[in-house]
């Protein structure tokens, strides 16, 4: 009877095994997918999962290794967290700087680390696609005599962003919408220019540029900037210089009627200091200077417009009543010899030049 109740008790702890055996817990297992991700030419957001299949906790990290020419495009969030027994984190992948990245294919890895458990990678692809600008009207903006708005549409004809920023030629020429913008594949963008007449700085028929920049070709696959010619007329009819009051112009009468033309360069005729840009007409030539020296001369040849010195031996005058022959040498008036007052001279009392009349007067 006893041989019978140990073995009924060995086979009962052998069944049953160590105490607790039964409760222990399996260990932390950590798994990421999917392996790979494309983020296509637009750039969303994607996101890969960390998991853990066993028990305990995962405490993992996040690290990025996406750059091209030195410019990070990737970041993660989180870039750690803790994943509990059969459960799951989600971690973003998001892109940043793409307006940085040259266009093409650019690749990268994630990587996920945690201590004790096997890393995992990601493999990473975003394209960025090459936008093309093109410019309707593509080579003038014609405002004519009395037009004030005209209309130009903006396209992006490629792939990926087009970002484009106007340049205008000052501000007398406005834009509506005025921001800098950019543009999906096949998008537009209409864009009205409005002209101030006072404010344009010409008279008559005159142009500016107006630039379109941006990060894409145009269709020719040349630099992607748009250049237009902006065209307007500007009323410049005139009685006197007075009515010309944008600089740099004055009134040209031609018989019972005038016109606000440009002032002349320096060497260009004059027969007045208005009609010059130096407001200096010296010698029948717009000059650099007044020019007022009488050994200094505006209209030499060869250098017609800027005050120089005259050939040597130009007559002049030195201000002094006891030279004679007086000439110019080297842009100076140089006295000549005193005049002969040897006549007077007697043995008794000589005689000299009064510097007061020129006479010669005894001593």
């Amino acid at each position: 009877m006893r041989s019978f109740l140990l073995v009924i008790l060995l086979s009962s702890l052998t069944a049953c095994g160590p105490a607790g055996a039964g409760d222990r817990e399996a260990p932390p297992y950590m798994a990421v997918s999917p392996t790979a991700l494309d983020f296509g030419s637009e750039g969303s957001a994607r996101f890969i999962e960390v998991a853990n299949e066993g028990g305990g906790e995962i405490v993992f990290s996040v690290k990025i290794s996406a750059a091209s020419e030195g410019v990070t495009w990737l970041q993660a969030e989180p870039q750690t967290a803790t994943v509990s027994a059969s459960s799951s984190r989600s971690v973003m992948l998001v892109v940043n700087n793409i307006e940085l990245l040259p266009p093409g294919v650019h690749t990268g890895e994630v990587t996920v680390e945690a201590s004790g458990q096997d890393s995992h990678t990601v493999s990473v692809t975003l394209e960025v696609g090459q936008p093309v600008l093109r410019v309707e009207p593509a080579d003038a903006l014609a405002f004519g005599t009395t037009s004030d708005t005209r209309t130009l549409v903006v396209k992006n004809t490629g792939k990926g962003k087009l970002r484009y920023s106007v340049h205008l030629p000052g501000k007398w020429l406005t834009q509506e919408p005025d921001l800098t913008d950019e543009l999906g594949p096949d998008a537009s963008q209409s864009l009205t220019f409005t002209v101030n007449r006072e404010l344009v700085p010409w008279y008559g028929e005159g142009e500016d540029e107006l630039v379109i920049a941006s990060n894409g070709l145009d269709e020719g696959n040349e630099s992607g900037t748009a250049t237009l010619s902006v065209q307007v007329s500007v009323d410049s009819s005139c009685v006197q210089d007075a009515d010309c009051i944008r600089d740099g112009y004055y009134c040209l009468v031609q018989g019972d009627s005038g016109t606000c033309v440009r002032r002349k360069a320096n060497g260009a005729t004059c027969v007045s200091s208005g009609q010059c840009g130096s407001s200096q007409c010296v010698d029948g030539v717009c000059c650099d200077s007044a020019c007022d020296d009488q050994c200094w001369s505006c209209s030499q040849e060869g250098l017609a417009g800027k005050c120089s010195p005259v050939a040597g031996g130009l007559a002049c005058e030195d201000g002094l009543a006891c030279t004679t022959g007086d000439s110019c040498v080297s842009g100076e008036c140089i006295g000549g010899e005193a005049p002969d007052c040897s006549e007077l001279d007697n043995p008794c009392e000589g005689a000299i030049c009064s510097e007061e009349d020129g006479g010669c007067v005894a001593v």
